[in-house]
């Protein structure tokens, strides 16, 4: 289970205070052990982040899924940037990657070359329209790597920004207790050292792409833990759900 950097962490205690209607008044700080504290008259109340994953319950050393869906991401924007660098008209790109053959983020530069002779005619010959660059032998004389199955590419109006799609998509599991437990367990042995509060709060988000994305939620509530609250962020259906 990864954690979030400090800009991340503004975002989602920001949609916490957004979505929770009980969201409670008084100074909210930054902080680290816990990230956040409100002080709220005499009280003081500790916000601590964490964030869960598909495979959050699988894994030791943070979601997989999580990563390979910020290397395809960065696949994307090289891409772009480096189409850019030969046309002033703004596009949209996807990439599907091929699941059977990885790479890894120091291959994305050479990778990326290899892809870059299938945009130039489309673009170069075209104002507008779709496209989607495959391996077929007929339609493209060019292959692309083994680690893509096709790309995408649309030309937008002049006033629609260039953008990528991060297209990385699948089933979405239901949220299970399962997949808290280790950040619960995790927290729960740190909260020894957060600093003194009169309560602790645990804020799990869950986030907004494949990887941090669930159907619905199967937790009977409320769960046993040693925080005082702990809730559960869904920032795509803009809610937030009550596990104690």
């Amino acid at each position: 289970m990864q954690m979030p950097n400090q800009e991340m962490e503004q975002y989602i205690i920001q949609e916490f205070r957004e979505y929770y209607k009980h969201f409670p008044n008084g100074e909210l700080i930054q902080d680290e052990k816990p990230d956040f504290t409100i002080i709220n008259g005499d009280k003081v109340i500790g916000i601590e982040i964490a964030e869960v994953f598909q495979d959050s319950h699988v894994l030791d050393k943070g979601s997989q899924l999580k990563k390979q869906e910020v290397i395809e991401d960065k696949f994307e924007k090289t891409l772009l940037k480096a189409i850019e660098k030969y046309t002033n008209k703004n596009i949209a790109i996807g990439v599907d990657f091929n699941t059977f053959h990885s790479f890894a983020i120091n291959e994305i530069d050479s990778l990326v070359q290899e892809c870059l002779p299938h945009t130039f005619e489309f673009i170069l010959n075209n104002n507008e329209g779709f496209i989607r660059i495959t391996n077929h032998p007929f339609m493209f004389r060019f292959p692309l790597p083994k680690q893509v199955n096709s790309i995408w590419i649309e030309i937008l109006s002049p006033d629609i920004p260039s953008f990528n799609t991060q297209s990385q998509g699948g089933t979405e599991s239901n949220l299970q207790l399962k997949h808290i437990e280790p950040t619960l367990l995790k927290h729960q042995k740190a909260k020894v050292k957060y600093k003194l509060c009169d309560e602790y709060w645990l804020l799990i988000r869950e986030g907004n792409y494949y990887a941090g994305s669930f159907s619905d939620v199967e937790i009977e509530t409320p769960i046993e833990s040693t925080f005082d609250k702990v809730f559960l962020l869904r920032s795509r259906k803009q809610k937030v759900v009550a596990l104690k």
